[in-house]
């Protein structure tokens, strides 16, 4: 899958983007999600290792999630604040 170039593009509207490109089971490379206790970067384990570093996670923090539609979610813990 070739990367999207949201750059320029509002928020709201690179988020309805991403959001219908996920109801047809396509999720662009470089997106990001997270939560509370863990971050996640689609198809860039670099920008995940990366990550993982800043948050002190990168021994035993990192994981990744394959997809059905192919690609994985490249996932780190974040530091207990």
């Amino acid at each position: 899958m070739s990367n999207f170039d949201f750059s320029g593009v509002p928020e709201s509207l690179v988020n309805q983007v991403i959001e219908l490109l996920g109801t047809l089971g396509i999720t662009p490379s470089g997106t990001v999600r997270e939560s509370n206790d863990v971050w996640c970067v689609f198809n860039d384990w670099q920008a995940r290792d990366q990550r993982a570093n800043g948050e002190g996670t990168f021994e035993e923090g990192r994981f990744s999630i394959g997809t059905t539609f192919g690609g994985r979610w490249y996932c780190c813990k974040k530091r207990e604040r």
